[in-house]
């Protein structure tokens, strides 16, 4: 048999012949009809298969029929061609049976038509990914490459099984897709790929875990001759479980129904590579975010919550080992102290309340991202998943920070890591929607202060400033509704009278002036509490996002206890502070702020002591006494120390209060500029009356003191102080006069005793009776002189017992009269004789117990007037005589005496020695004749008269 045509030996599997006796044999059917005569399954020798020795006979008249059926390889190459021959006579070996003649046979049409070979060859690729995650869709697991040879195949049946560990419900459905690209291997949702079905249904079991998918009625997979690809898709569904495998196949040829598209054959197919490679199944991880973090954050925050994570796994449990939150905004790391997570499985908790689990807490972020890593939080598989809180703390310090702004988020997948508890496979998880937490900004007040308290306050001190604060806004303006202040030291709320608080507004900034704007007065306390409530009326205080400074002044009380120390201190905490757009009631930072403690002392008082000054007169006519020193004793009585600003002097004149001033000039002959409390001093001045002066008589001194307190700066004034209303000190520029009044200037004197009476006198500084010297006869003698007024009268009586009593010629020289401001001195001198005797009488009496005296007295006979009168004792013409001026020499030693005048013992009237200096007794006139009688009580005593 010769097979002729494109086919090649490997195409043909086998060569065999049948006979039939069957009239109508013609096709061979598998029937007993058909005997096998011999089948050639050896290689053909150029085409020609040779059959010898085989049991073919025909019986005489009869007729069979001779079948060449070929068996086509397996591998056979569709679209060749083949026919089957017997070529000629040559070609069969007949032999008769009863002649034993070899027969040459007549062939006809020994040529069949030419047959063309055709076959549907399927060879699968695995696409299959090693993990697919659940509800994963549009899996593709394998494709294969159709080949249609020969002619176009018509598929209409499919069986897809799924191999592997999955259960039902994991697959949600399978697919299966054609597509004429050459390239074509993964099914990209395209319109280069047609749909041919998808099965949903419930798939059949087949032998051990395979679940078989049957697609038939395939009216939409022609195969045209060439090649196609069929792609088997799998939709996972959500219930598929972590860790299973799955793969998918066309397991044979009877799993697919391919008919010839011209022959209508059932074509066998031929598979190849069938199955695809096991995928597993790992779970999916989503993650959705809820945006807690408020517009504004207090700087000082604890335990805000950002963020929350919420973690949804599906499929199986996952296991979180690794977080990384990406910081963003304007803030530093310092700003943003401490970041931490929370879980809770609660969905229910939308903040942070101490009710979560801790995970992790990081310190140090690298490039504004925070990684929490190994955290070993687990999210089991179901609807309720895991929460994370991420929580963070902010500074307290303002630094920096004002106006900044934040937010945290999750960048990206890649910033999770997590894996499946069951696959063990890296999870690529879901991020649904923006993770990533609203942006915040950071506000806040920060409080500064510069002491300014003095070391040292006054009593009655006001309006000291103690602290200028500092007040910084960040983020928002602030709206500050009361500062509340803690009273520090040893001494009493009694002791402050107010405290204040002022804006310091004016220039120069940081030192309280008048300037400064007045916002609130609190004069009253709770124990060491001062709180300033600023309302709208005084100020709802509006800080903008800058420095705002205010000075806290004290006012000392009068009464306020000596060396008692006072401060004042702000703590952060004490500011209260609302947002101005936030409305949040926003925490203070900062440290505590303090002034120093002052100490309180008594406001300086100045007293003035006695003003003196070291010469009682000066003279404006010569140089020896013309200047003089004036002392002014100062004490201050109070603790604080006074600093002299001002010292004025006033002379006043003693007679008429006039000033005086100008006769003078005035130099201050001291240092002193303060004087510490409790402490005296002297401020001295020197005096000089000028040559022009024109007063003449003793001036008062009027002081009149200006000084600072050294604590409160108060200016005080003390004074003016008249300090000496009798006469500080006088001024004279006249000389002394001298008059003599007894004896007559060259009068005759009789008697037993002569008295020598004269008078010195000074309108200006008055006499100065220390260095009066008297002489009789140039031999001294002593003189007794009573002042008045400004002068003095001056008396010796020169006794008729003295040596100096001698008849004759007598001179008396009265010398060194001088004024109390040292004037030169005056001397006068009369000359007068001394006569014998005549007219002067002894005129003493025994001391008896009779007549009307009492025992111990002496009885005195003055002689009568004319008499006195010729003595010169007489004081005027008009009879009187100075009662005063005999009466002097009697000296001290009596006390008491009677007299009258009419020389009887009747009318006696007793009178004491201290009434003569000015009573009427100091001139006594007597008209008549009869003679004084005077009683005196010293005993012996003799008189002349």
């Amino acid at each position: 048999i010769t097979l002729n045509g494109t086919r090649t030996t490997a195409d043909i599997a086998r060569v065999g012949i049948y006979n039939s006796t069957l009239p109508d044999a013609g096709v061979f059917n598998g029937t007993v009809s058909y005997d096998l005569i011999a089948w050639n399954n050896s290689e053909p020798v150029n085409g020609r298969y040779n059959f010898s020795n085989i049991a073919f006979n025909i019986s005489s008249g009869g007729s069979n029929t001779l079948l060449v059926v070929v068996n086509v390889s397996s591998s056979a190459i569709g679209g060749l061609t083949f026919n089957a021959s017997i070529e000629g006579a040559a070609d069969v070996v007949t032999t008769g049976v009863t002649s034993g003649s070899t027969i040459a046979e007549t062939v006809a049409t020994p040529r069949s038509d030419s047959s063309t070979l055709v076959s549907l060859i399927a060879i699968g690729t695995s696409r299959a990914p090693a993990t697919a995650i659940v509800n994963k869709t549009n899996i593709t697991l394998i494709s294969f490459n159709v080949s249609a040879l020969g002619e176009q195949m018509n598929i209409s049946g499919i069986n897809i099984t799924i191999n592997g560990t999955v259960n039902v419900s994991a697959i949600a459905s399978v697919g299966i897709y054609n597509s004429t690209l050459p390239d074509a291997g993964v099914f990209n949702g395209t319109v280069s790929y047609d749909l041919i079905a998808w099965n949903n249904s419930e798939p059949v079991g087949g032998g051990g875990n395979t679940l078989r998918y049957n697609f038939s009625n395939l009216g939409k997979f022609n195969v045209s001759v060439g090649s196609n690809t069929l792609l088997v898709v799998v939709n996972l569904s959500g219930n598929a479980a972590g860790g299973a495998t799955f793969n998918a196949s066309i397991e044979g040829a009877a799993d697919m129904v391919t008919t010839g598209g011209v022959s209508g054959l059932d074509i066998t197919e031929t598979l190849a590579t069938q199955r695809s490679s096991s995928t597993t199944i790992f779970g999916n991880l989503s993650v959705t975010a809820t945006d807690s973090l408020a517009s504004w954050t207090r700087l000082g925050s604890t335990n805000v919550t950002v963020l929350i994570l919420n973690f949804t796994a599906t499929g199986e449990q996952m296991n979180v080992s690794e977080i990384i939150l990406t910081r963003n905004g304007t803030v530093t790391c310092a700003n943003i102290i401490e970041v931490k997570l929370y879980s809770t499985d609660r969905p229910d908790i939308a903040n942070f309340n101490g009710s979560q689990t801790p995970l992790v807490t990081n310190l140090t972020p690298s490039a504004n991202r925070y990684n929490f890593s190994n955290i070993n939080l687990s999210v089991p598989a179901g609807a309720t998943g895991k929460i994370v809180l991420v929580v963070v703390n902010v500074s307290g310090t303002n630094t920096g920070a004002g106006g900044s702004t934040f937010n945290f988020s999750v960048e990206s997948a890649s910033d999770i890591v997590s894996s499946g508890n069951t696959s063990y496979q890296s999870i690529a998880e879901t991020l649904t929607g923006s993770i990533r937490s609203n942006t915040s900004t950071l506000v806040g007040i920060n409080v500064t202060a510069t002491a300014l308290a003095p070391s040292i306050m006054s009593a009655n001190q006001t309006a000291t400033a103690m602290l200028n604060i500092s007040v910084t806004s960040s983020g928002e303006s602030m709206n500050i509704t009361s500062f509340n202040f803690t009273l520090t030291g040893n001494a009493t709320t009694g002791n402050i009278s107010d405290v204040r608080l002022y804006r310091d507004d004016a220039a120069p900034l940081g030192a309280f002036t008048d300037a400064d704007t007045y916002l609130v007065t609190r004069g009253t306390f709770n124990e060491a509490d001062i709180q300033l409530n600023l309302s709208v009326i005084n100020y709802n205080l509006s800080v903008p996002t800058s420095a705002t400074r205010f000075f806290v002044t004290f006012n000392i009380s009068g009464g306020a206890r000596t060396w008692a120390t006072v401060g004042v201190q702000l703590t952060p905490s004490g500011i209260a502070a609302v947002g101005n757009a936030s409305g949040l009631a926003i925490s203070v930072t900062g440290n505590s702020v303090a002034s120093t403690n002052s100490t309180i002392q008594s406001e300086a008082n100045l007293i003035f002591g006695t003003v003196t000054s070291n010469y009682p007169w000066i003279t404006n006519k010569t140089t020896l006494v013309n200047t003089t020193n004036i002392s002014i004793p100062i004490t201050n009585g109070g603790a604080a120390t006074a600093t002299l600003t001002s010292v004025l002097i006033t002379f006043l004149s003693e007679a008429n209060a006039n000033n005086a001033s100008s006769n003078f000039t005035v130099v201050r002959a001291d240092t002193v500029a303060s004087i510490a409390g409790g402490v005296t001093t002297t401020l001295n001045f020197t005096v000089n009356a000028t040559t022009g002066a024109q007063l003449v008589g003793r001036v008062n001194a009027s002081v009149m003191l200006r000084y600072n307190d050294s604590n409160s700066a108060a200016a005080v004034t003390a004074g003016p102080v008249e300090t000496n209303t009798s006469g500080l000190f006088g001024v004279d520029g006249t000389s002394p006069t001298i008059s003599i009044v007894n004896p007559v200037l060259s009068g005759n004197v009789s008697g037993n005793q002569v008295d020598v009476n004269f008078t010195l006198n000074d309108t200006g500084s008055g006499v100065n009776r220390s260095a009066i010297a008297i002489s009789i006869n140039s031999v001294a003698r002593n003189a007794t002189c009573n002042s008045s007024g400004l002068n003095f009268t001056c008396n010796f009586t020169l006794f008729s017992s003295d040596s100096l009593f001698v008849f004759g010629s007598i001179t008396a020289r009265i010398t060194n009269i001088t004024d109390n401001a040292t004037n030169s001195a005056s001397t006068a001198e009369i000359n007068f004789t001394l006569n014998n005797n005549d007219g002067v009488a002894n005129l003493t009496r025994p001391i008896v117990g009779a007549d009307p005296y009492a025992l111990g007295w002496n009885t005195i006979q003055m002689p009568t007037q004319t008499m006195m009168e010729q003595q010169g004792r007489n004081a005027s013409n008009t009879g009187d005589f100075n009662f005063t001026s005999l009466m002097a020499s009697l000296g001290t030693s009596w006390t008491h005496m009677y007299y009258n005048t009419n020389g009887t013992s009747t009318g006696w009237v007793l009178a004491t020695r201290t009434d003569f200096a000015g009573s009427t007794l100091k001139y006594l006139n007597n008209t008549n004749a009869n003679p004084y009688w005077i009683n005196m009580t010293s005993r012996g005593m003799v008189f002349k008269i």
